[in-house]
């Protein structure tokens, strides 16, 4: 990511901090619409009302320089994703509910000029799953 992309990314997540629980709502709702099979890999942080959700969705944010801060948080999921015999191919799934979510929260402004350093963000911490 650049420095321009992370730029645009931290602006435009103070515009949606705020929703982040109703956002979490339609992540996990929209993630049942797609995919029904992923509901378990989803179903404790449901319960939490998307804290884990809203928890990590801030600390993504937060280490846009740096995110290998995160690959302690990142191993800890990766047993329940294995647990369910979801491979790889399941970020890009969860990436089009990410999205999707995106476009639910900003509405009319999200717009290209959004969509591409969010969907960068996305890549670059979707990329440290299923690293050794």
């Amino acid at each position: 990511m650049t420095e321009s992309d992370i730029i645009v990314v931290r602006k435009s997540f103070n515009e949606i901090k705020n929703t982040l629980p109703r956002l979490a709502k339609y992540f996990y709702n929209r993630a049942n619409e797609l995919d029904s099979d992923l509901d378990p890999l989803f179903e404790e942080d449901k319960l939490a009302y998307g804290e884990g959700f809203v928890t990590l969705f801030k600390a993504v944010v937060e280490n846009l320089e740096n995110p290998e801060v995160l690959l302690p948080e990142i191993k800890k999921m990766e047993p329940k994703i294995k647990y369910y015999k979801f491979n790889e191919d399941i970020l890009n799934t969860v990436g089009v509910i990410f999205v999707d979510t995106l476009s639910f929260g900003f509405g009319n402004a999200f717009t290209q000029d959004i969509i591409d350093p969010w969907v960068k963000a996305y890549k670059e911490f979707a990329a440290l799953f299923f690293t050794k």
